[in-house]
């Protein structure tokens, strides 16, 4: 079973991420910085929702004061877009 189904022509945006070699399709290694970065922040947003689906999650965030600039992009992004119940 696939996480995302229709995620097939993002999954070389992985590597960016968790910094191992995937590959990655001419068109990707076309994008521009802020173009593959919107991308892979979707792939990510979608990941989630789907994994959401299935089950609860729960996200901790350990050394952020460590956090760069995209690290912190990406979490104020996904805040954005999920709801968070008490």
């Amino acid at each position: 079973m696939e996480l995302v189904p229709d995620a097939a022509a993002d999954v070389g945006l992985w590597q960016e991420l968790l910094g191992v070699a995937l590959p990655q399709s001419t068109q990707l290694q076309q994008l521009d910085a802020e173009v593959r970065q919107k991308r892979l922040f979707a792939l990510l947003r979608r990941c989630l929702r789907a994994a959401l689906v299935e089950q609860p999650l729960l996200i901790l965030v350990e050394g952020i004061h460590w956090a760069d600039q995209t690290s912190l992009a990406l979490l104020d992004e996904l805040s954005q877009h999920f709801q968070i119940d008490h």
